[in-house]
This record gives C-alpha cells, sequence and structure tokens, in this order.
C-alpha cells in the first residue's frame, strides 16, 4: 500500500513540476518578447497580423521590466487586424468582465514592416503608433506607449 502511494505522490508530482516548467518557460518567452532581449523578431508582418484576431493575454509596464515577475495577466481585450486595414478593436467593460463594452474600427497601416499607425478616420491623421516587437503566425508582442502587451490568436467574435 504504501508503495502504491508513494508512486502515485510521485506521479501527481512529477505533473506538477511539468507544468510548473511549462509555465515558468511561457512567461521566459513572453519576458523575452516584450522585453525586446532577444531583439525585435518579426516575420512576414502583413500576412501574419492579419491571419486571425488577436486576444491580450499579458503586459509589463515600460519603466518596469526587469524580470518575468513583472508581467501581468492582461484583460482579454480582442485586437482583428483586417485585411482591410482596419482594426476591430473590442474592449472588456470593467463591470462586465465576460461582455465587450467599447467596440471601435480603427484604420490602420503597417509602416515599414515594423510599426503600426493608427489613423483617425475623420481627418486621416496619424492618432498613434505603436511598435511591434515580435510576431509570427502564433504570438504579437507591441510596444504601446506605457505598457508591452503580449497577444495570442483568438477566436472570431462578431
Amino acid at each position: 500500500m504504501k508503495t502504491t502511494f508513494f508512486a502515485i505522490f510521485s506521479f501527481i508530482n512529477f505533473g506538477i513540476y511539468a507544468q510548473s516548467d511549462a509555465a515558468i518557460k511561457a512567461r521566459e518567452q513572453m519576458y523575452k518578447a516584450l522585453a525586446s532581449t532577444d531583439g525585435v523578431v518579426i516575420k512576414n508582418a502583413e500576412k501574419n497580423i492579419s491571419l486571425s484576431p488577436w486576444e491580450a493575454l499579458a503586459y509589463m509596464e515600460e519603466g518596469r521590466m526587469l524580470s518575468t515577475s513583472d508581467i501581468n495577466e492582461a484583460v482579454p481585450d480582442y485586437y482583428y487586424f483586417q485585411n482591410n486595414n482596419l482594426l476591430q478593436l473590442k474592449l472588456i467593460d470593467a463591470k462586465y468582465p465576460e461582455a465587450f463594452g467599447t467596440e471601435l474600427a480603427v484604420p490602420y497601416q503597417i509602416k515599414d514592416n515594423n510599426t503600426i499607425l493608427l489613423i483617425n478616420p475623420k481627418d486621416r491623421k496619424i492618432e498613434d503608433t505603436w511598435d511591434i516587437l515580435y510576431l509570427d503566425e502564433n504570438y504579437l508582442a507591441l510596444d504601446m506607449g506605457d505598457i508591452r502587451v503580449f497577444f495570442i490568436h483568438a477566436p472570431i467574435k462578431e
């Protein structure tokens, strides 16, 4: 009986360790992308940014990027950079976290394969810029000024 209990306990402990190890590696990868420790990595910006919508997963404040412990969980705001150069942006409602509050459609352009220009639809002037820190077919990291945000793909939400 003691042997069986020890075997089960060892198996559970190994499973917890494996999950912890995977979580640590994921946080390290997010940190590298957000802090640009491996330099800026951009693969096929025009194509990969519009593959499907993005959901915010984590963020770091600009002045506080010393280690992986500075990564914070983000609210899952929704960013869909559509092929028609229109960003569909849906922000989570603070009062009802399971629902979107603000929804916007913002024209955008990608400049020099590494900067997203957000354009005011009324006067066509550049309203804001976000620098792409990391982009491939699975992940996106943006420098949005005061914060850096890490994104993963999300299903299309109507």
